[in-house]
């Protein structure tokens, strides 16, 4: 004759979450939607030896405070001045280089909206996110404030001051610079949540829109005003400059 023993502990376990978890599963089923995965521009990244790259960066800034602690404070002023370089007529050239970006934008912005929609056979993806916003910020650091002759609002913007267009509206001090702030939170979003931002069409209609909105700010505002304070690759890429 066997006596009745109590279910080991597990089995009772199993007997008690047995239908809650089952319910719960069968509605997380009914629920289930097609993820999609997003990586972009950003396997660039996934491509460099990551240890090389975290070695340099490492190493760079730790040379970066043993300057900044044992060379002297006039030392360090003077190793980052400012400095001229060459005689040239500086307006003329930057509105004649601004006016050759602006034609370049206006293909590559065709050839976004007319192209193959494919982003390893269209030349918008690849010159946004790898030649722009890697490759020349890079440079602007190398080199300083190679935007203010890349900048494709600037040159056309001479030609109608130059025809006596002038600011029809002030913009408030006291905003400081948060449509700037604001722009490149929106840009942020676009490049880091937005599903595609390597298609061709889409990203070539932001950058038309934003080119627009950008030179009609300009146009109402003025150019410094909405430059230093709106337009936020401007003010961005003034920062890296001064690096």
């Amino acid at each position: 004759m066997k006596l009745n023993s109590p279910a080991p502990p597990l089995k009772a376990a199993c007997a008690t979450y047995a239908s809650p978890c089952l319910i719960v599963a069968l509605l997380t089923a009914a629920f289930v939607m097609p993820a999609y995965a997003h990586t972009s521009e950003q396997g660039f990244v996934l491509l460099l030896p990551t240890t090389i790259y975290t070695t340099a960066g490492v190493a760079a800034v730790t040379l970066t405070a043993l300057i900044l602690a044992v060379l002297p404070a006039q030392t360090v002023e003077t190793l980052f001045r400012a400095r001229p370089i060459g005689k040239l007529d500086w307006p003329t050239l930057e509105t004649i280089t601004s006016l050759t970006a602006l034609l370049c934008l206006i293909a590559l912005v065709l050839t976004g909206l007319f192209g193959p929609r494919d982003p390893l056979r269209n030349l918008m993806p690849l010159s946004v996110w790898t030649l722009w916003w890697m490759g020349f910020v890079v440079l602007q650091m190398i080199f300083g404030n190679l935007w203010r002759f890349a900048n494709p609002w600037t040159g056309l913007y001479c030609l109608f001051t130059a025809a006596g267009a002038k600011p029809l509206l002030t913009l408030p001090s006291r905003i400081g610079a948060v449509p700037g702030i604001l722009a490149f939170l929106a840009f942020s979003a676009f490049l880091l949540a937005d599903i595609a931002p390597e298609d061709p069409y889409r990203l070539a209609t932001i950058v038309l829109s934003y080119w627009i909105y950008t030179f009609v700010c300009m146009l109402l505002f003025g150019s410094e005003d909405w430059l230093s304070r709106g337009e936020c690759f401007t003010m961005l890429l003034r920062y890296f400059a001064g690096l």
